[in-house]
């Protein structure tokens, strides 16, 4: 595993948002199908803030999304990131070498419908790439 500042730099992958939930483990699961069908790396990515001094926790959640890719398929590519920054600044920067960005989302509920959250607007009206936004 390696740890980024900034900008993702595996071109073509497909990148998934974890943050320990079963939202992102659905998404996970998801980019794991379009990895393996179109060939290309499932790239895993936690944000951490930048004074987050232990990562045990960031290992935890990388290490079980990992864990959920291969039992989806066992003939996918992991690799796993931590990255310095909020999710959004470093799934967006992500973003502009990824072939293809998956996020999982607890949809909130309002009067008006469903409501998606900050980085899914974010990554919906901003990112470089095609966005995959799973429930």
């Amino acid at each position: 595993m390696e740890t980024l500042v900034g900008a993702d730099r595996a071109f073509g992958s497909v990148v998934a948002g974890v943050d320990g939930s079963h939202a992102a483990l659905n998404a996970v699961r998801w980019a794991t199908a379009e990895a393996v069908t179109h060939g290309v790396t499932l790239r895993l990515i936690h944000a951490v803030a930048a004074s987050q001094v232990c990562h045990s926790d960031s290992d935890a959640v990388l290490a079980h999304a990992e864990k959920a890719a291969e039992s989806e398929s066992g003939s996918v590519v992991v690799d796993t990131v931590r990255a310095v920054g909020t999710p959004g600044e470093v799934l967006l920067a992500a973003s502009r070498r990824a072939a293809m960005v998956c996020i999982g989302i607890r949809a909130a509920q309002s009067r008006n419908g469903p409501v998606i959250g900050p980085v899914a607007a974010l990554l919906s009206r901003e990112a470089a790439c095609p966005v995959a936004v799973i429930r």
